[in-house]
């Protein structure tokens, strides 16, 4: 299952059901316009029934090109249209919901996708 949106503001976020699932991956690119100082936090949900509703907290993603671990994309310059060079990974067992909500950005947008498997 596969989710994709942009993150075009402070607060834009993109979440996932991974009930199903027992990894999920995201992964970040440039959108239509370069972003500036972009953060995204990654966060999980036990009680979200949307996606939006309910308790969220910061989750600690693998990245994909390193050991790694964060909470968050820490702050980055995304040309437009060019994806990063890693992605993100998580156990997901036990969670409902998984999201990239975008905590700063100076300007510009980002792709978010995220996507579950198993």
């Amino acid at each position: 299952m596969q989710v994709q949106g942009a993150l075009a503001a402070v607060g834009d976020q993109v979440a996932l059901d991974v009930r199903l699932h027992a990894v999920a991956y995201i992964h970040v690119k440039g959108g239509a316009v370069n972003a500036v100082g972009f953060t995204g936090q990654f966060e999980a949900s036990l009680d979200s029934t949307n996606g939006v509703d309910g308790s969220w907290f910061s989750v600690r993603l693998l990245r994909s090109n390193a050991t790694t671990q964060e909470t968050n994309t820490t702050a980055l310059a995304v040309n437009a249209g060019t994806p990063l060079a890693y992605a993100w990974s998580a156990s997901v067992q036990g969670l409902m919901w998984l999201r990239v909500r975008a905590s700063a950005l100076t300007s510009g947008d980002v792709i978010a996708t995220i996507n579950a498997l198993g």
